[in-house]
């Protein structure tokens, strides 16, 4: 609580009692509040993308695989269809 001095109508000073509601309060608590919140926030955001990329690459790694595979069991059929010659 703070105390002003003002004037009243007659114009003789009067002290008045002043009160304080929470979101005029001069502490930095709720900026550092704020600031840790987003931070948390931002680390979650990244972790969440790492995983996410991470994920994405091994299923990329996965169909690289499968396609490889195929591409070599079709050309192994190529190769045992195809007339073996004697030197």
């Amino acid at each position: 609580m703070n105390f002003s001095l003002t004037t009243n109508v007659l114009g003789s000073p009067v002290v008045a009692l002043v009160a304080q509601t929470p979101s005029q309060s001069t502490s930095p608590e709720p900026n550092r509040l704020m600031s840790s919140t987003l931070e948390g926030f931002f680390v979650f955001l990244l972790f969440s993308i790492f995983i996410a990329i991470g994920i994405g690459y091994r299923q990329h790694c996965r169909q690289r695989d499968y396609a490889l595979q195929q591409q070599i069991e079709t050309l192994e059929r190529i190769w045992k269809m195809t007339p073996q010659r004697d030197k």
